[in-house]
């Protein structure tokens, strides 16, 4: 692993690649060879698998300004990122969101005095959902209602990726998983940055 990711590096360098992001298990002997490499973390994430048990149809519950996002929230939505994601952060995850605008997205924003206050992105893969999540600290409190929202209007796994600073989200999703609404498979992820 080491010596892929100082090739990794020293390719990319020739080529004139000015930032590198890279993804690995905490725990795993991924994270040493980055390390080596220069790469230092810079996003704790978890990445959680939710599936929605069979015998589970309850309705989403009503929330007021909850709606699906259309083209004309796109400029809102980056706003709403780039206040919530710690700086260091957003411009990796704006470069991420660029990277998969590919694939086919939908999802669902809190409107609150015309503003988006919480966002739930989903773009569909081959086996399933990625759900990215936005939520302002005065909108926490919806957040079960808009998952349990999006949970009954898509069908098939969903993986959600649950950044460091919407870590309050992890309680919410294990009482969730008490009830019997969800079933979880988490692996904490860490995304490095190369040196440069």
């Amino acid at each position: 692993w080491e010596r892929l990711a100082h090739a990794f590096v020293a390719e990319a360098a020739l080529r004139g690649v000015h930032h590198i992001i890279a993804e690995a298990p905490e725990h795993g002997t991924e994270w040493e060879a980055l390390h080596a490499a220069g790469f230092a973390p810079l996003i704790q994430q978890d990445f959680l698998k939710l599936a929605r048990p069979l015998a589970h149809y309850d309705p989403a519950p009503e929330l007021p300004g909850l709606r699906e996002q259309v083209k004309d929230d796109e400029p809102l939505i980056r706003l709403l990122h780039q206040r919530i994601a710690p700086k260091m952060t957003y411009a990796a995850e704006a470069a991420f969101d660029r990277f998969t605008a590919h694939h086919s997205r939908r999802g669902f924003v809190l409107m609150r005095s015309n503003e988006i206050v919480a966002h739930l992105g989903a773009r569909q893969g081959r086996r399933g959902y990625g759900l990215q999540v936005l939520f302002r600290p005065d909108a926490e409190e919806d957040a079960r209602p808009m998952l349990q929202h999006c949970l009954a209007r898509l069908r098939g796994a969903m993986y959600v990726t649950v950044r460091h600073y919407h870590s309050w989200l992890l309680p919410i999703l294990d009482e969730m998983v008490r009830e019997g609404m969800v079933t979880i498979e988490d692996v904490e992820v860490v995304v490095y940055r190369a040196p440069g």
